[in-house]
């Protein structure tokens, strides 16, 4: 009976934080196939190590600390550096612990609003965001201002925001 008890507690939790473990793959490889790859290895760790699970703890954070480590071990077997730094990582974290059922979607739809920018914003997100430059340091490479540069990255998170919002609107309205 323990271990009905047990299954019926692991697809309790599972159920509940598996949208956000795709969303954290997804938005980490790149690529659907690898994700769904990684997807499948994670469940199957999570499933296989729930005995070791502390209920005391958050079961989210605790798979996503599963899919985190996959994640690092994929991209080391695949010799590829991750795309954007740790901090980027950590942040993708964070946000999948707290994400709904509909953020791969977003995700997706961000990749293509980026794609919309022109060069230079492009530029100025890598640099930000990928690179992990400081504005500082971004400041000196443009050779503008950091005021400057914080109020772009901020037209640019609007122009983003509002790619997003309309690529929502025209889904729902088909």
């Amino acid at each position: 009976m323990k271990i009905k008890k047990e299954n019926s507690e692991f697809i309790k939790h599972y159920s509940r934080v598996q949208m956000r473990l795709y969303t954290y793959l997804l938005a980490s490889v790149h690529n659907r196939n690898d994700a769904d790859e990684l997807m499948q290895e994670v469940s199957l760790i999570l499933w296989e190590s729930f005995d070791k699970y502390d209920p005391s703890y958050d079961f989210a954070g605790w798979a996503l600390g599963v899919a985190k480590n996959k994640v690092k071990e994929h991209l080391r077997s695949r010799k590829k550096s991750p795309v954007f730094g740790e901090a980027f990582y950590e942040s993708l974290t964070q946000l999948a612990q707290n994400s709904d059922d509909d953020q791969a979607e977003r995700i997706e739809l961000l990749r293509n609003c980026i794609k919309k920018l022109n060069t230079s914003d492009r530029k100025l997100l890598l640099m930000r965001f990928k690179k992990e430059f400081s504005v500082k340091k971004i400041s000196e490479i443009t050779g503008r201002s950091g005021n400057g540069i914080y109020k772009s990255i901020a037209r640019i998170v609007a122009l983003l925001r509002s790619c997003i919002k309309r690529e929502l609107i025209k889904q729902e309205s088909r």
